[in-house]
């Protein structure tokens, strides 16, 4: 009982934030955790395929998860502009000090496993992504460091970091928009119909970019949070988010499938998806409410904690894990339905410690609260009996 009290301990000490264990934020740390984990589906399903027979009851299951896993980029976009809009809407801040910080947020780690990347690719040239050229070598390294691919049609270097680029003009955008438009003195009401006019020109003028458009959804959450969040939750409210994701899902689903056949079926899931992820938003953030509570669970608000090293850094353990699987159970012998299940929870051990150890060396001292290993270990041994 020591040895796990002492275990339950050191997690405390390793990934509970400070400033967040007693407050509104751990139902949002838990519903990271759920976008990251979606994303870790996706990539699973792709790796995993080889070693599971087509035809197959899990072979479906597999391609069924690989399509709604990257619902998980849209639940982290909606809830960045929940936090973003929320900081910013309050008072007007320096732009220069919140571009640092907001840099610092996504920076170091992003490096940190470009570095590691950058460095694989040299050392693996058959596994690499970097053009033959020097120059177009060049451009292609200077382009994935300056998180130019997801606004601008390049290939990322890491699958994943796409997304990167939509964070960081929202949040070097944000700050631009709400003067110019004078959104602080307008009222909650009046802010969501120009978001949702926003959401309308984005959907109809730059559909390739559509996805950015959740971070809307984040915005209206926080509007209508000013209402909803400080009373309790409504048992109907939940069951109507989690009834609107699953359709979502399922239509997700069914389009990957060529279920759905009418023309057209993409732009109607962009909408439901919005929507959706809205709901489920307001639902899991509202106090009381059983959603909230779930998604504040201990466990799963660390793994939320972490899920940014995560998402960055799992598609390369996972790589590796099926890499050294494949030289020792080669899937052209070794095929079969079962691999899929006895895989799963190795694989997703494997990328939760390694996420776990690049959060604590880089993601937690440099981007969040300063606080590195040693100090960790450090304030542990003073504060011991």
């Amino acid at each position: 009982m020591k040895i796990l009290a002492s275990l339950d301990h050191a997690a405390d000490r390793a990934f509970e934030l400070q400033g967040h264990s007693k407050s509104w934020m751990q139902s949002i740390e838990g519903l990271r955790g759920l976008g990251a984990f979606m994303v870790f589906l996706v990539h699973y399903a792709t790796l995993v395929k080889p070693w599971v027979p087509e035809g197959s009851f899990t072979y479906d299951l597999n391609e069924t998860l690989f399509s709604i896993g990257n619902v998980g980029v849209d639940v982290f976009f909606a809830i960045s502009g929940f936090l973003i809009y929320a900081m910013l809407i309050r008072r007007e801040r320096p732009i220069l000090p919140y571009a640092k910080r907001r840099i610092f947020r996504i920076y170091p780690v992003f490096l940190a496993v470009m570095l590691l990347y950058t460095a694989l690719s040299l050392a693996l040239p058959d596994q690499s992504k970097i053009p033959a050229g020097e120059s177009e070598a060049a451009w292609y390294l200077v382009a994935n460091y300056l998180l130019f691919p997801g606004i601008l049609d390049i290939d990322p270097m890491i699958t994943v970091a796409w997304s990167l680029s939509y964070e960081m003009f929202f949040y070097l955008v944000m700050p631009l928009i709400l003067p110019i438009f004078r959104l602080r003195e307008l009222s909650p009401r009046l802010r969501v119909i120009f978001w949702f006019a926003l959401w309308v020109v984005v959907y109809l003028a730059v559909p390739q970019h559509f996805r950015a458009s959740m971070f809307i959804a984040g915005i209206m959450v926080y509007e209508t949070a000013q209402v909803i969040v400080r009373e309790r939750s409504s048992p109907a409210l939940t069951l109507l988010a989690l009834a609107a994701f699953v359709v979502v899902l399922a239509f997700k689903t069914s389009i990957h499938f060529d279920l759905v056949t009418f023309k057209n079926a993409g732009k109607v899931n962009q909408v439901m998806l919005f929507g959706a992820c809205y709901l489920l938003c307001v639902a899991v953030f509202c106090k009381d409410g059983w959603l909230s509570r779930f998604f504040s669970r201990r466990y799963l608000r660390y793994f939320g904690n972490i899920s940014y090293s995560f998402y960055l850094i799992h598609g390369l353990t996972l790589k590796f894990f099926f890499l050294v699987l494949g030289v020792v159970l080669p899937s052209e012998s070794y095929a079969g339905f079962f691999w899929f299940w006895l895989l799963f929870l190795p694989a997703f051990i494997a990328a939760s410690v390694v996420s776990a150890g690049l959060f604590l060396l880089v993601e937690r001292p440099y981007s969040l609260d300063g606080m590195s290993l040693f100090s960790l270990f450090r304030s542990r041994s003073t504060s011991a009996p």
